[in-house]
């Protein structure tokens, strides 16, 4: 019976919830959340503000074995009146220094995939960013060798579009980039004969280059098409439920939907309540 009653007073609210968005909703003048926030100069965001949220998921590990120590370790570089944080195998962003109203505060990408040449891993893509326009922010971090683990340099080359040049030890070594030894042994098999088959003229470079972008995708080293549009849904889904589970809709529809549900709920629990009721007195009489 308490669940009932519970549920009853939920059930109301959301409707009381839904109600008041249809009344609101001609009224409604932001339509997108947006990462730009109320910071001061050289300080971190303010403690009511949201933190910053990535629209994608970072993809797993992938790539030579001993950069795995580099997992997660974040590293920082001021540039232009920007710090830039790059926390690596898991995202990039951009945190503008100013004393501006709204300093930005935006994800540059979420790490994604490898950018390979020449059968080396030479840069890292930091993909799926903020908006920017019809486009999404996104970094390229080449690797290079350095006495330390350091951010070098960061710049613009395109709009939105960002290179960044990581200096790390780890890259020292003229193997220490290679790919093919990273490679299960079935997949170094593969890429044998298609060595050979080009070799001797089986098979054209342009198919070569294509079936090897088979191997590299099989390796994990970089994401299909596919991948991303399940790594892009599985997100989705996850942002709705939250929005779900804090009362915040999109839509009336949506908000109807959610309040039909749990109206049903509600009158199932209120006929189990009533069977069970009925039981107890026919045993009492």
């Amino acid at each position: 019976m308490q669940r009932c009653l519970a549920l009853s007073f939920i059930a109301l609210c959301l409707l009381s919830m839904c109600c008041v968005f249809s009344r609101r909703l001609s009224m409604k003048v932001v339509k997108e959340p947006t990462n730009y926030g109320m910071g001061l100069i050289n300080q971190e965001p303010a403690a009511n503000q949201s933190p910053l949220k990535t629209r994608v998921p970072p993809a797993n590990f992938s790539g030579p074995s001993h950069l795995l120590q580099l997992k997660g370790k974040c590293l920082t570089k001021l540039s232009n009146d920007y710090k830039y944080q790059l926390c690596l195998f898991d995202n990039a962003t951009q945190h503008e220094q100013t004393l501006r109203w709204n300093p930005f505060n935006g994800v540059l990408g979420v790490w994604q995939q490898w950018v390979i040449e020449n059968n080396t891993f030479v840069a890292m893509m930091m993909q799926e960013g903020d908006p920017c326009g019809n486009r999404f922010r996104s970094a390229k971090v080449e690797l290079a060798c350095g006495n330390k683990t350091e951010i070098e340099s960061i710049s613009e080359p395109e709009t939105c579009h960002y290179l960044m040049r990581l200096k790390t030890p780890l890259c020292c070594d003229p193997r220490s980039l290679l790919v093919y030894p990273t490679l299960p042994r079935d997949l170094q098999e593969e890429w044998e004969l298609l060595e050979g088959s080009l070799l001797y003229g089986d098979i054209t470079l342009q198919g070569y280059k294509k079936q090897l972008q088979s191997v590299f995708l099989r390796a994990g080293f970089l994401m299909s098409s596919e991948q991303k549009k399940v790594q892009k849904s599985l997100q989705n889904d996850l942002e709705k439920r939250r929005k779900l589970s804090e009362g915040n809709f999109d839509s009336l529809m949506e908000c109807q939907a959610e309040y039909r549900k749990l109206y049903a709920n509600f009158t199932s629990l209120q006929m189990q309540s009533s069977t069970e009721i009925s039981n107890v007195t026919a045993a009492v009489v």
